[in-house]
This record gives structure tokens, C-alpha cells and sequence, in this order.
């Protein structure tokens, strides 16, 4: 997963970076992270979450399953 962290006024400047993300309001015990545009207090999280392929979500499920029938 790909995550920045940015300002109130700085979220225009980070969904162009990082074009279409995901976007996330920071609850206020994570507001010393700061924004990577100007470190200043970052309010908001955007980020790119790739989706597993339905082949790699079926391998994990087999996967598991196996381990605990022999585990």
C-alpha cells in the first residue's frame, strides 16, 4: 500500500500526485504526522490499496484451509 499524508490545504496537491486515491480523515491522535508538502500537521491519508486478484484471494483460501487440516 502506497500512503502519504497531507493538510487540509494540501489535499488537491496529493490526489494529483498520486492520481484518484483513496482518501481518509485522520483522527485527531494521528495528527503529528505531517503533511509532505509543508510539515505542518497532516489531517488527511491518501492511499492506493491494490486489490488481490480473485486467483490470489482462491490460493489464500486453499492455502489456509490446508494448513489447518494438518496443523
Amino acid at each position: 500500500m502506497l500512503m502519504i499524508t497531507v493538510c487540509k490545504k494540501h489535499i488537491k496537491n496529493g490526489i494529483n500526485l498520486l492520481n484518484t486515491p483513496h482518501v481518509q480523515k485522520l483522527s485527531q491522535k494521528y495528527w503529528e504526522h505531517e503533511c509532505i508538502f509543508c510539515d505542518e500537521p497532516a489531517h488527511f491519508k491518501l492511499f492506493y490499496s491494490t486489490p488481490y486478484s480473485t486467483s490470489y484471494r482462491k490460493f489464500l483460501s486453499l492455502n489456509k484451509n490446508h494448513s489447518s487440516l494438518t496443523g
